[in-house]
């Protein structure tokens, strides 16, 4: 029962996030997961003073103010060996073959240009505040 709650808030979160992020200019690729729920939570894209941003984001529920990465078989979520090792394990046969190339496409490209973002989005349970964080590139 906890964890059928908890997937819920998962989901409502993610729906916040997105939501905010499209109403500030982001808009969301699609895929970014495989195995079903490995992966991405969100992948945007947008324009900063006229050039093209990626912003990978992971949705968490927070706890006195802060979230903690999952340090994963992949690594720790969110650094460069987590997000190298989600693009390599997407499919890019089945359905989601196209929105898959293309999110890889942009990633690439992004961290190729200097113009890669990470955040994490979460809700306070206490405040009842959402908000969106950068990550600093420090692993």
């Amino acid at each position: 029962m906890i964890n059928a709650i908890n997937q819920e808030l998962g989901e409502k979160s993610e729906l916040l996030t997105r939501n905010l992020l499209e109403s500030r200019g982001f808009t969301q690729l699609d895929g970014g997961k495989y195995n079903t729920v490995n992966g991405f939570d969100h992948v945007f894209i947008t324009e900063i003073d006229g050039v093209e941003h990626v912003m990978i984001v992971d949705t968490k529920q927070l706890k006195n103010g802060s979230a903690a990465l999952a340090n994963t078989n992949n690594g720790v979520q969110m650094s460069r060996q987590w997000v190298d090792n989600v693009l390599e394990n997407l499919d890019y046969d089945g359905d989601m073959a196209q929105a898959n190339l293309l999110l890889k496409s942009k990633i690439d490209s992004a961290k190729t240009n200097g113009t890669l973002l990470k955040g994490v989005a979460g809700l306070d349970k206490k405040t009842g505040e959402f908000s969106v964080v950068k990550l600093d590139e420090i692993f």
